[in-house]
């Protein structure tokens, strides 16, 4: 939806809200990492496996769709600042020169989290794969010593399923953390002559620097990583997530 609440006001909202996605296929891909060994930009399939866990029972991997977000809501925004020149405040004096030309924009992301699978490191079902585990929603849950990496279920609902068959969580079942990102551009232009300008700008992407998790651990065979963020998500230009500032200054004849 595009909405011009002024003339110096622009807003564009982007509100996706799909059904949810089941599909048979198993995820193809695992972690992806750069050299560093830093996973890069969230995907789908990450911590998933290959293959089916078992060939003979495909029901079990009907599940959500890896590329399952159930809520993404966008909104883009401009903001000119409405003094000086051309404007109905402070167009004659002094201050209406300096405040003029202020334009505040960005974008906004919020988006619910991408689903994932949950593996035992045992093939209780003789397929030649690790199992999806039991769960037992009911269980009394074990004390989490780091809360704030702990973006995925508590170890004691699950257990491994006993030999002879596979277990009763179904793929893809719970959800990673979400989305909470501003990007904001602070922007100046000046009028030097007719033909003369000057633009200067400060670009801030992440202002309030919140981490934006990965994936938490999917092995309840490793209890010091399961159900925790132990890593970022990266920008699509690989570089940290965490808050950047860079500032610009252009010419334009």
């Amino acid at each position: 939806m595009i909405k011009r609440l002024a003339p110096w006001v622009f807003l564009l909202f982007s509100l996706f809200i799909p059904p949810s996605a089941l599909s048979q296929t198993a995820s193809i891909t695992g972690t992806v990492k750069d050299s560093a060994g830093a996973a890069v930009p969230l995907v789908p399939t990450q911590g998933g496996q290959p293959f089916p866990r078992d060939s003979f029972n495909l029901n079990a991997e009907r599940g959500n769709s890896d590329f399952d977000v159930r809520q993404r809501l966008v909104i883009n925004y401009v903001w000119d600042l409405p003094v000086g020149r051309g404007h109905a405040h402070l167009s004659e004096n002094g201050m209406g020169k300096i405040l003029e030309g202020w334009q505040i924009a960005g974008i906004t992301t919020f988006a619910a989290g991408l689903p994932f699978d949950i593996l035992t490191d045992t093939d209780t079902a003789h397929t030649g794969f690790f199992q999806r585990p039991n769960y037992n929603a009911s269980a009394a849950p074990v004390v989490v010593t780091n809360t704030r990496l702990q973006t995925g279920p508590n170890l004691a609902l699950f257990s491994v399923p006993p030999f002879g068959r596979g277990g009763n969580l179904a793929r893809n079942r719970f959800y990673g953390p979400g989305i909470n990102n501003w990007d904001v551009v602070l922007q100046k232009s000046t009028s030097i002559s007719e033909r003369a300008s000057m633009e200067f700008r400060t670009e801030v992407y992440n202002v309030f620097n919140r981490v934006q998790f990965n994936q938490p651990g999917n092995f309840i065979s490793d209890p010091g990583t399961f159900g925790q963020s132990t890593g970022e998500v990266r920008r699509p230009d690989v570089t940290s997530e965490a808050r950047q500032i860079q500032f610009g200054l252009r010419f334009k004849f």
